[in-house]
């Protein structure tokens, strides 16, 4: 005979279950705090944004600046020199990619020019301030037992940025021939 019923058990995974999603919510040690990771019923501060003409120049400086943060990311991905045993073809991928995002950089600022405006020959520095830097300090803290999987994901992730960016900003151009 068992020594407890089917509710009992359910019971008990609830509670387990419960105490699980409790822990999850709570703060976690060695984790910096960051007013730009909201938990669940937190509420961001509301900032007004100023009012400006978005031209094609501006969407176009926009995503050059996002070239240049992935350049940089890259570079200094590259110089903490963890890609090494198992990781070494994604230390030669991080160099493809940071070069190509490179010639990216240089076309979209050769068409900014064309049209009249200034090239943007840097990264974005609140993308950098927000995401990039503490993406870096998490990955190179000491408690990180995998940085090398980290940059692969890190860098997953600024190739999906980039891509939604050009999917967006080619829908807003208003000079379709760029």
């Amino acid at each position: 005979m068992n020594r407890y019923s089917r509710r009992q058990v359910l019971r008990f995974g609830g509670v387990g279950f419960a105490g699980v999603v409790l822990a999850a919510c709570g703060k976690q040690a060695n984790v910096p705090e960051s007013e730009n990771v909201v938990s669940v019923g937190d509420t961001p501060s509301k900032v007004t944004l100023p009012n400006v003409e978005v031209d094609d120049i501006v969407l176009l400086r926009t995503a050059a600046s996002l070239e240049y943060n992935a350049i940089d990311t890259y570079d200094a991905a590259i110089g903490l020199g963890v890609f090494n045993g198992a990781f070494m073809p994604a230390g030669e991928i991080a160099k493809r990619l940071r070069d190509d995002h490179k010639g990216h950089a240089d076309a979209i600022n050769g068409l900014i020019t064309k049209l009249g405006g200034e090239p943007f020959t840097c990264g974005n520095p609140r993308i950098n301030e927000v995401y990039i830097s503490p993406a870096l300090a998490l990955i190179t803290d000491e408690a990180n037992e995998n940085p090398p999987l980290d940059v692969v994901v890190l860098a997953h992730a600024l190739e999906n940025l980039a891509a939604q960016t050009y999917q967006g900003v080619v829908t807003m151009l208003s000079d379709k021939s760029l």
